[in-house]
Parts: structure tokens; sequence; C-alpha cells
């Protein structure tokens, strides 16, 4: 696992040892920050169930202004910290050790770029959907990337965001869904 691009290009990133976290393959984070393109220069980022931190620390290599780092675990969090200092971003990052759901249904910040890879098959997504379509925390020309089990069938019945596209990759999907 490494930063494939921007100011960490190349960096390994240490892993979380144990099996409970399915990390963001090279692969698909390449997908991802190529579907998103410039979107990530000076945006303000959320990184949900942020695991050892990837896609935010891809992000902020990429050129984002900031990052929010969401985990409740602290382990995971030990982790993300020790990647952020290597990589020498953390001075743009926020970590919070939280519960994601219980983080989108507090807080005030708006985000550009909302990144959401859970564990797959807990329904987990579709809450965090709902909680961002009702709680105002995405910009108008936000942009929400989930990566979700190919199977999983992501709901398209929002007042304020939607699907824009489906990439499948494997046995993983990476759904975007924009503003309205």
């Amino acid at each position: 696992m490494r930063v494939i691009s921007g100011s960490a290009k190349g960096l390994k990133l240490l892993p979380i040892k144990g099996d409970e976290i399915r990390p963001t393959t090279d692969r698909i984070k390449e997908a991802v920050f190529s579907i998103l393109y410039d979107k990530v220069i000076m945006a303000n980022v959320l990184d949900l169930f942020s695991g050892t931190g990837a896609l935010g620390i891809e992000a902020l290599s990429r050129g984002a202004a900031r990052c929010v780092f969401i985990d409740n675990k602290r382990s995971s969090l030990d982790v993300t910290k020790k990647n952020l200092e290597k990589t020498g971003l953390l001075e743009k990052s926020e970590i919070i050790c939280m519960d994601s759901l219980s983080y989108l249904e507090q807080t005030h910040d708006k985000f550009d770029i909302i990144l959401i890879d859970p564990p797959y098959d807990r329904n987990f997504i579709q809450k965090c959907l709902s909680i961002i379509d009702v709680n105002d925390i995405i910009t108008k020309k936000g942009v929400i990337v989930c990566e979700s089990s190919r199977e999983d069938i992501l709901k398209d019945d929002y007042n304020c965001i939607h699907i824009r596209k489906e990439y499948l990759y494997g046995g993983s999907k990476i759904t975007v869904y924009n503003t309205r």
C-alpha cells in the first residue's frame, strides 16, 4: 500500500495488523482519484471509516487543503497518524476517534469530497448517505465516493444527492454521488 501521486508519491503506508480492515487496493485508489481528478485541489475532504488513512492521505498528497479522518478504532487512527507523519501531511489533518454515523449527525463542517469506505455488507453507506442528505454537510458542487461490495445496491432516492456513475472493479464497486 503506497501513495500513488502528488507530494508523497511512492511512500509506503503502514498497514493495520490483522484481517479486520480491508484496505483499498492501489487499483481502486487510482480509479477513485482519476474520477475526482482536479476536484481534489484545495478541497475540504472527509475520510469516513478511514482505517489506515490511505484515501485521505492520497487526497492530501494530490493537493487537498484539509482532511478529517474518522474511525471508531484508536488503533486504526494511531496508524493513520503515523502515516500522516511519514508523508509530512499531519498539519493538514484532523484525526477524530468516533463512530462515523455519530460524526455525521453532529458535525457543522461542510466538505467538498466525502470518502465512504466502510466494512462491506453492513448497510453503513445507506445510513451515511441519508444523514449527509439531511444535514447539509456537502458543498454545492460536492462529490461523495463510496466503496462497497459489487453486489450492494445503493439507493438513488435522496433529495440533495444523486448517483452520477458506478464503476466495477473485481468484487468491489465505486459509486459516485453528486449534489443536485
